[in-house]
């Protein structure tokens, strides 16, 4: 990697952890020259404007993340460990890892709306990916017979991840993490109670 380009990837990564932190309207450019120790000119010879840095430290976050779900599913076997696999990878959230500020598409939904309808779309599509991600699991489960053939991939993804980041909200509030751990507990009991396939008698 040149110079030039380790430059802007420093950039995107103190970036996203200000951002994620303290909100991309409240951050401002003198707080991005602070935490990469460059001038207005350097950053802006890598960008052509702060809209632009945001979409890119909010896509380095969101890489980020991904990573952190990928190395936590590829550790475990069925559908149903896979799924509790990623609701204890929530888990860590409250604790700043893997980005410090919490979930950044949480954070990144709670500032988009109709004045910026541009951020809001690449908020929707990174959503859309975690969404995804749980649909995936619980189709593939009906498949192999892990999962109940009556579950509806698409509500279960949905209760998951308003349910977690719900949790995750009030634990960061309160600074308490047991509305986490007692949501993770739930869904936990969900899964093994609602979720799994039971054969036909």
């Amino acid at each position: 990697m040149r110079k030039g380009e380790r430059t802007r990837q420093r950039i995107i990564e103190k970036s996203s952890i200000l951002f994620n932190q303290y909100g991309y309207a409240d951050s401002s450019i003198s707080d991005v020259m602070k935490v990469t120790g460059l001038e207005k000119g350097g950053i802006y010879r890598h960008f052509d404007s702060k809209e632009e840095l945001e979409v890119n430290a909010f896509h380095y976050a969101i890489h980020l993340m991904g990573e952190h779900y990928s190395q936590a599913l590829e550790s475990e076997g069925n559908s149903l460990e896979k799924l509790t696999a990623f609701i204890d990878a929530f888990r860590t959230l409250f604790e700043d890892t893997p980005i410090p500020g919490g979930c950044p598409i949480m954070n990144a939904a709670i500032e988009s709306d109709d004045k910026n309808p541009g951020f809001r779309h690449h908020v929707r599509m990174a959503m859309d990916g975690l969404l995804l991600t749980i649909q995936k699991i619980i189709m593939k489960g009906i498949q192999k017979k892990e999962i109940n053939p009556s579950v509806d991939p698409q509500y279960v993804s949905s209760l998951f991840v308003s349910s977690l980041e719900g949790a995750l909200m009030l634990s960061r509030l309160y600074q308490d993490a047991s509305y986490l751990d007692q949501m993770i507990n739930h869904l936990s009991a969900y899964i093994a109670t609602y979720l799994k396939f039971s054969p036909a008698k």
